[in-house]
């Protein structure tokens, strides 16, 4: 598996800190990414709540079940009956005038994006007309005319 991002310090990352918080939930010994990834693998159920606590996810509807597990995988059910603003979520931690996210695209060119920025362009998307007939939940937008792993493509889905 090839890298396309390790933290500058791992002791001061996310990802640490979910490591520390997973160790403690569930009283292991995890020391880096490759420990955690396969017990992410071995623990579906546990390691998916982790994430909702970890990230304080609120949900409108709370799941029934974290995983249901099924064959092939992409029939797999996450967070059975639940329902959350994706929008709310992203959007509480704005802060003016700081940065919202950094991102690398295919060419390996490095983006950064304030806030101001981000919510800005987001408005702009929100112009952009769309058939809204075939869309179940109007605070989720496809991407319609861009994707991959483009800085667009995040901004669509905060666009209200």
């Amino acid at each position: 598996m090839v890298k396309i991002w390790e933290p500058k310090n791992f002791k001061s990352s996310n990802l640490y800190r979910f490591l520390a918080y997973v160790n403690q939930k569930h009283e292991l010994t995890l020391n880096d990414y490759a420990s955690l990834h396969k017990w992410s693998i071995e623990n579906l159920e546990d390691f998916w709540l982790a994430i909702a606590l970890f990230f304080e996810i609120n949900f409108l509807d709370k799941p029934i079940k974290i995983c249901d597990a099924q064959t092939p995988f992409y029939k797999t059910q996450w967070f059975t009956n639940s329902s959350l603003s994706y929008s709310a979520h992203l959007l509480r931690h704005a802060k003016s005038n700081s940065l919202a996210m950094i991102y690398k695209n295919e060419l390996g060119d490095q983006i950064k994006i304030s806030w101001n920025s981000l919510l800005n362009r987001a408005a702009d998307i929100n112009f952009i007309q769309i058939d809204q007939s075939n869309i179940v939940d109007r605070n989720f937008h496809p991407m319609v005319f861009q994707f991959g792993n483009e800085f667009n493509t995040n901004i669509d889905f905060i666009d209200n």
